[in-house]
């Protein structure tokens, strides 16, 4: 029955805490993900143009002048 008061004396697993940081460098893997899908970027953000949005433009024409 002595087993039981060994996990509360085990305060050795909390500094290694400071590991999860050496993950970080990891993250540029991710980035090549983009380039090898572009088809559902390229097909779908054609329709999302929305040409509506041109008459916006108009005013801030004057404030240049």
């Amino acid at each position: 029955m002595r087993q039981l008061p060994h996990f509360p004396t085990s305060p050795h697993p909390t500094p290694h805490t400071p590991h999860p940081t050496s993950p970080l460098p990891h993250t540029p893997h991710p980035t090549p993900h983009f380039p090898t899908s572009p088809h559902p970027t390229s097909p779908h953000p054609t329709p999302h143009y929305p040409t509506p949005h041109t008459p916006h433009p108009t005013p801030p024409l004057p404030i240049s002048a």
